[in-house]
């Protein structure tokens, strides 16, 4: 249902910083998809972002099975995180 809608990222919202404390690989490939979703329809960086998902992603990568990153961090480079094929 989110995939659906033109949801995203907004500044101060405490979403990221919440997930940032999940255990989010139980189920990483539905948490990648829905940040990747929200982060497509985000316009411009935010603190958050760049604050937040490098820790995200790094929980995110050590799920098994090993789940497709690509899409989630060319969105966060485009949103300003120059150093997201590193994480």
């Amino acid at each position: 249902m989110v995939k659906r809608s033109p949801a995203r990222w907004v500044e101060h919202n405490p979403l990221l910083h919440r997930l940032a404390n999940e255990d989010l690989a139980a189920d990483a490939a539905t948490w990648t998809n829905l940040i990747t979703h929200l982060l497509h329809n985000t316009p411009e960086p935010s603190w958050e972002i760049q604050h937040y998902l490098p820790g995200i992603v790094t929980v995110l990568k050590g799920a098994a099975p090993a789940i497709d990153l690509s899409a989630l961090i060319d969105e966060a480079m485009r949103l300003g995180c120059t150093d997201a094929p590193d994480w």
